[in-house]
């Protein structure tokens, strides 16, 4: 187990106290400290000494969807062709794989395939518009900029009026 803090005096203002924490492999803090070798600073200087196993515990959290199958939230009792599900398990579906390192297209079609998979719903139509970090604060470095996928199934792909009707709905 981890002391209450793990290097130094709380008072530095680089410390904060240990809750309940995920035990982080050397090789992991290893990796994030040649990172900022690399990046031009001292990892071992005060300051940066937790930083560390605090990436370690942001990339954790942003990866948490792999430790979780998103179709899960799915598996309630309906009836075939009129099941209805509440919008929060739709919402830990997205989350859920949005949660893994991903491209905006597969993570469109993984959400639409579950819903279809588990609900065997007469349709499904899954829209997603999203900014991107990696456009505003690196590379091209272009913040506000939208990307939309979106994927049809059943009625909203075979039904034109049916998927107009979607998407108007949806205020596309």
């Amino acid at each position: 187990m981890n002391p209450p803090y793990e290097r130094g005096d709380p008072e530095d203002g680089d410390l904060v106290e240990n809750g309940v924490e995920t035990e982080v492999p050397e090789e992991v803090k290893e990796a994030v400290r040649a990172l900022i070798r690399w990046a031009g600073d001292d990892p071992e200087r005060e300051g940066l000494l937790d930083t560390p196993r605090r990436v370690a515990c942001a990339w954790r959290e942003y990866a948490k969807g792999y430790a979780e199958d998103p179709a899960v939230h799915l598996t309630i009792a309906y009836l075939p062709k009129d099941r209805v599900v509440g919008i929060s398990k739709l919402a830990r579906v997205l989350h859920g794989y949005a949660r893994r390192l991903q491209v905006q297209e597969r993570l469109t079609a993984q959400v639409a395939d579950a819903i279809w998979k588990h609900l065997q719903p007469k349709g499904v139509a899954v829209v997603i518009e999203a900014s991107h970090a990696c456009m505003t604060s690196r590379g091209v470095q272009t913040p506000g900029v939208m990307m939309t996928t979106s994927r049809m199934m059943g009625t909203f792909r075979e039904d034109e009026r049916s998927r107009r009707e979607v998407l108007a709905l949806m205020g596309y």
